[in-house]
């Protein structure tokens, strides 16, 4: 199993820990797969399970960067963000160090706006992966969708509800959808489970079990 895969499976079962509670059935069988990353069997049914980073492209790159260039500067990933046109590693390095203190922050509100659409792009992107022809469906599908980097835990958990309910609430255009969307933040777990947004999940959720 490589690094990858450990890192999937890490998420998998810290998410099927939370969901299950002593009375439930525990999964018979975890396999790994891809498209989808993962098979449960579990009381008779069959649970495909993929998993996906929500990132900005910036972010991601931008660590690599600091981390073999200038590990000692530190970093304002304030205006990270997935772009149309590719900024260069000179122009996010003007985020570290110095010039980064210099840099304006973003308002709350943005933020969220910006975090929404991050987990938007994410999700459209595993949808469309769903729908083609080669992507394996079983009797339910799941997305889990890992947050990177989450939000300051100052930022309150019924503005990210709102955010991610508003984004759920929309209508796709695809024809088949995931049966449950996990969105894993941290200490927060939110979750979309069969046409409804169950919110910020606490542990063993008695709407959203594995059974």
């Amino acid at each position: 199993m490589n690094i990858h895969k450990i890192r999937e499976r890490a998420v998998l079962d810290a998410i099927l820990q939370r969901l299950t509670d002593p009375s439930s059935p525990r999964p018979d069988s975890t396999a790994e797969s891809e498209r989808p990353d993962f098979i449960i069997a579990v009381a008779g049914e069959t649970i495909g399970v993929e998993i996906t980073l929500a990132a900005y492209e910036e972010h991601i790159r931008a660590l690599r960067l600091q981390a073999n260039e200038c590990a000692t500067l530190w970093i304002n990933t304030t205006h990270f963000g997935s772009r149309p046109l590719r900024r260069s590693n000179e122009q996010l390095a003007d985020s570290m160090g110095y010039n980064a203190v210099l840099q304006p922050w973003k308002p709350v509100g943005t933020s969220l706006f910006h975090w929404s659409q991050k987990i938007e792009q994410a999700l459209e992107s595993k949808r469309q992966k769903l729908n083609q022809e080669d992507f394996q469906k079983f009797d339910k599908n799941w997305l889990i969708v890992c947050d990177f980097p989450r939000l300051p835990a100052d930022y309150e958990v019924r503005n990210r509800e709102q955010h991610l309910l508003n984004l759920f609430e929309q209508q796709t255009a695809y024809a088949q959808d995931f049966d449950t969307v996990f969105v894993d933040s941290g200490d927060d777990l939110f979750c979309w489970h069969e046409g409804e947004f169950l919110g910020r999940l606490l542990p063993t959720h008695t709407n959203c079990r594995i059974n």
